[in-house]
C-alpha cells in the first residue's frame, strides 16, 4: 500500500509542501525588502535603484505577491506597485540607454515624447476594449511637468464603461495620467491609474508624493 499523508499520495504531498514552501519563502523575502526600505520616520518606502529613486507611502505594496516589484538591467529598469487598496496601479519603465529608446520608438513608430504618452494610451485601452466593446475613451487634459528636473509631457484620459469580471453587472470608470519624458538618450514613462470614482482623489496625493521625490541618477553616455 502506498504511504499517504491528508489522503495524498506521499510524492506528491511532499511537492505541494515544496511549493508551498518556496511561495512562503519568495513572499517573506519580499516583505522584508519592502520594509527594509522604510524612511526613517517609518511612513514612506524609499525605493532606491541605481537609476532612479522616489519614496511613495509604505501602504504601497507588489501586485504579484511572489515577485518583486521592480527589476533593472543594463538597458530598461521597470517598476510597478499597487495600492493597499487594490484599486490604482503605477508603473515606471526607464529606457536607460540611446539604443534601447531607438529599438522601442522604431518598433512602435513613435517620432515625439508626446506620442509615447498616447501610443501607451492606445494600448492600455485596447485592452479593456477587447474585453468590454463599450468601454470608450475620453480625453480629459494634455499638457507638460517637470519630473526629475527634465520636462515631460501628460495625458489624463478616462476609460468608461468597464466590467472587471465575466457576468457582472456593475461597472467602472478607469482614470489614469500617463507621463514621458524624451531626452536624446534616455525615455522615461509613468503611468498611474485607478478603476473605482473615488480612488482616484483618495490615492492621487501619492502619486504626487512619487513625482516630487523622483530623482532619475543615472544618465548613459
Amino acid at each position: 500500500m502506498r504511504s499517504k499523508l491528508f489522503r495524498i499520495r506521499l510524492p506528491l504531498a511532499v511537492f505541494l509542501i515544496l511549493i508551498l514552501a518556496f511561495l512562503a519563502a519568495g513572499y517573506l523575502m519580499i516583505h522584508v525588502t519592502l520594509m527594509g526600505s522604510l524612511t526613517e520616520d517609518g511612513n514612506y518606502l524609499h525605493i532606491d535603484m541605481k537609476t532612479i529613486e522616489f519614496k511613495l507611502p509604505k501602504s504601497w505594496r507588489t501586485p504579484y505577491p511572489y515577485l518583486l516589484p521592480f527589476w533593472e538591467n543594463e538597458s530598461v529598469c521597470a517598476i510597478y506597485l499597487l495600492n493597499a487598496e487594490g484599486d490604482a496601479m503605477i508603473y515606471i519603465i526607464y529606457h536607460k540607454t540611446r539604443e534601447s529608446v531607438q529599438e522601442f520608438m522604431g518598433e512602435q513608430n513613435i517620432k515625439d515624447e508626446f506620442s509615447v504618452a498616447i501610443f501607451e494610451i492606445e494600448r492600455f485601452y485596447t485592452w479593456f476594449l477587447q474585453k468590454n466593446q463599450s468601454a470608450t475613451l475620453q480625453f480629459a487634459e494634455n499638457g507638460t511637468i517637470k519630473v526629475s528636473e527634465r520636462q515631460a509631457s501628460y495625458s489624463k484620459i478616462q476609460i468608461k464603461n468597464i466590467s472587471m469580471s465575466m457576468g457582472e453587472n456593475v461597472t467602472y470608470n478607469i482614470t489614469g495620467i500617463f507621463i514621458s519624458s524624451l531626452t536624446e538618450r534616455n525615455l522615461l514613462e509613468i503611468i498611474f491609474y485607478t478603476w473605482r470614482d473615488q480612488a482616484w482623489n483618495a490615492t492621487y496625493n501619492d502619486f504626487q508624493i512619487l513625482v516630487n521625490s523622483l530623482v532619475v541618477k543615472y544618465e548613459s553616455e
